[in-house]
């Protein structure tokens, strides 16, 4: 879904693309990365200034879902200017479906919960970067004819 949503969107620069999947990929891995005992979050390395949330250890989580709610909410985030996030919906809510239909409401809710919450901190952290500008580019024809495609920033 992630690549089909970055190809058909329109202004998607490399440079933009590029950091959408580097956000998108985080998000990801810190949404499961509790399922394990072997890992850990990243999130410290990258930067002091952020804190994500962590699941109650007591309690169980499908992380399927966690992860699902994660990226579906960065991919909306990250593409909303698009509007065209219906195919995300729809991709999230057949998961949904699946992995919902065989556990109790409370451990979905709170799954989903969890990864959305991820998702959210590493979404308001993006916007300190600087790369929510860069998402257009032009076409200039030179004065030889020559096409370039040029890349701008929103100030």
């Amino acid at each position: 879904m992630t690549v089909r949503i970055m190809t058909k969107a329109p202004k998607n620069t490399p440079t933009y693309g590029s950091r959408a999947i580097g956000y998108l990929g985080l998000t990801m891995y810190e949404t499961v990365v509790y399922a394990s005992r072997k890992h850990r979050s990243v999130i410290r390395i990258l930067s002091d200034t952020i804190s994500l949330p962590k699941p109650d250890f007591k309690k169980s989580y499908c992380w399927e879902l966690a992860l699902n709610a994660g990226q579906a909410y960065m991919l909306k985030a990250l593409y909303a200017y698009t509007d065209k996030t219906e195919p995300i919906d729809s991709l999230a809510n057949a998961i949904h479906q699946q992995y919902a239909a065989q556990l109790s409401p409370e451990v979905v809710e709170r799954s989903e919960q969890f990864g959305r919450a991820v998702a959210t901190k590493i979404y308001e952290w993006s916007k300190s970067d600087g790369g929510m500008k860069a998402i257009y580019a032009i076409s200039l024809k030179t004065m030889s004819g020559l096409r370039v495609l040029a890349y701008g920033f929103l100030l």
